[in-house]
């Protein structure tokens, strides 16, 4: 239904966290120099923490968790 109510939710620290094996392993394959993450979920999947936006926000982060400038 559409309204006011949300079409999709956000994913559970437990759904981040099964996907975490596969994240690392394209991170490996691919090789990036950086990671741009598009939002609060994204981040959340690369930090493996709950973030705030705003604290990232006005640089690149070299300390993340993958090891790619994020």
């Amino acid at each position: 239904p559409r309204g006011p109510r949300r079409l999709h939710k956000a994913p559970s620290a437990g759904e981040i966290a099964a996907c975490r094996p596969w994240l690392e392993a394209e991170v490996r394959a691919v090789r990036p120099q950086a990671i741009v993450c598009l939002g609060v979920t994204a981040a959340r999947s690369v930090f493996s923490r709950v973030v705030r936006l705003g604290d990232l926000r006005g640089g690149p982060h070299a300390d993340s968790p993958l090891g790619v400038p994020v």
